[in-house]
């Protein structure tokens, strides 16, 4: 009796150690969108962890967005709020858009993703990618990628 009251005390105690743990650690994505599957035309909030990166002691971030179709469309700068999160802004997409490349800079330093810049990329109503992302995204790393953010 003795024994299987100390089993049964033993595995009370690890499952209430193993709670307690899963709980206290939490994992924060270093970049993330809401909607995570944005669509053309829509505005996209964009979250940003720079913990790992040259620009986790940053006072200010703000992030540039490329916005493509078979080109580069358009450039936009939007200043960064510090949240609970990281860093939020919000960019407004047209109905063109089939994809944004991101570069996060503060002063002179950058964070352009290990030269592969941050994507998003456009979806359909049905969630599929739409046609041209990827091609845009290509036609960034062999054109003006190579000179907008050091890809």
């Amino acid at each position: 009796m003795k024994k299987s009251a100390l089993i049964l005390l033993t595995f009370a105690a690890s499952l209430i150690l193993l709670q307690s743990c899963s709980n206290e650690v939490k994992i924060k994505e270093k970049f993330s969108t809401e909607p995570v599957k944005p669509k053309a035309g829509e505005e996209i909030t964009v979250v940003y962890n720079p913990d790992s990166t040259g620009l986790k002691d940053a006072s200010q971030i703000s992030l540039v967005a490329y916005l493509y179709s078979t080109d580069l469309d358009e450039t936009r700068q939007v200043e960064m709020q510090k949240s609970r999160e990281g860093w939020k802004g919000k960019i407004a997409t047209t109905d063109s858009t089939r994809g944004i490349l991101i570069k996060f800079k503060s002063g002179e330093d950058i964070d352009n993703n290990h030269k592969l810049g941050y994507r998003v990329y456009m979806y359909d109503d049905k969630g599929n990618v739409v046609p041209g992302s990827y091609a845009g995204y290509a036609a960034a790393i062999y054109t003006w990628g190579s000179y907008y953010l050091d890809m």
